[in-house]
């Protein structure tokens, strides 16, 4: 459609935004370009340097802004500018808010207690990704792009990752593969136990060993938190923080907050 004619739309952050790594659009800015709900769009994020994603708009709300938390320490009730010229949505956080250098990934409050309760022992583990400390060959792995997969209460987590697949626009990682040993030997990838997936930073597009798990507390039975970028659980109730590893997706209590903000809908999900 056309560029519209308008004054500047401006949206405030709240904490579920920043939990879903997306931002509320509002229905007059929906209604006043129209916008397709369930449509992926491309995001310009400016400031200093202008970053690029995408994401998908569900009714008001629309996530994929991982590069965005991670590149700004955006607080509640920041002001953030919100344009659409030429099919792409522009969002303008307060340059004030700009960070270097990029932060890591997400570690969601849980059960177990959120982020800030989490022991300091963590930071013995190291903060490069398994495929730079392994010094890991390069190959290039083509990403999987899920579709609109459904999942409600995982009994295996074969269940997870179709649940992973819907979520993970909320999350700062996209889905690569899953990993099979031929894929870990040309890698040179090695460990005792073998990781269930490879995912992709959303801000820095660098590739992440990942485990799902259906309870956070089973990951330490058969599991180095160093051989493991990223853990993804139905739920997180381990109270040991320093045998996870330092970023945890717990899907339960994400989907909830989904639902909730509206990023998903209960019919995706059934």
């Amino acid at each position: 459609m056309p560029n519209v004619p308008h004054e500047p739309f401006t949206t405030a952050i709240q904490q579920s935004h920043i939990d879903l790594r997306g931002i509320y659009l509002g229905a007059d800015f929906v209604r006043t370009f129209q916008l397709e709900a369930k449509k992926k769009y491309q995001i310009q994020i400016v400031g200093t340097e202008t970053l690029e994603t995408a994401g998908t708009l569900q009714g008001w709300f629309i996530g994929g802004l991982a590069k965005m938390y991670a590149s700004y320490d955006l607080q509640l009730n920041d002001s953030i500018v919100l344009d659409f010229r030429d099919g792409t949505l522009i969002v303008t956080p307060p340059e004030a808010r700009r960070k270097l250098p990029v932060a890591e990934g997400i570690i969601l409050p849980t059960e177990a207690g959120s982020s800030e309760s989490i022991p300091t022992e963590t930071q013995a583990i190291t903060e490069e990704t398994v495929f730079a400390r392994q010094k890991l060959k390069y190959l290039h792995i083509p990403e999987f792009a899920p579709a609109n997969l459904t999942g409600w209460n995982p009994q295996s987590e074969t269940d997870m990752y179709l649940v992973f697949g819907m979520l993970s626009e909320n999350t700062d990682f996209r889905y690569c593969c899953g990993t099979s040993k031929n894929l870990l030997v040309k890698l040179g990838y090695n460990a005792d136990t073998k990781p269930d997936a490879i995912f992709i930073d959303r801000s820095t597009d660098e590739y992440l060993m990942s485990e799902f798990k259906m309870y956070s507390s089973d990951f330490a039975s058969n599991h180095n938190p160093n051989d493991v970028d990223v853990l993804v659980c139905w739920i997180d109730d381990a109270v040991n923080r320093t045998q996870l590893p330092k970023r945890v997706v717990a899907l339960k209590d994400l989907r909830e907050k989904a639902v909730k903000d509206g990023s998903i809908s209960l019919d995706d999900l059934s």
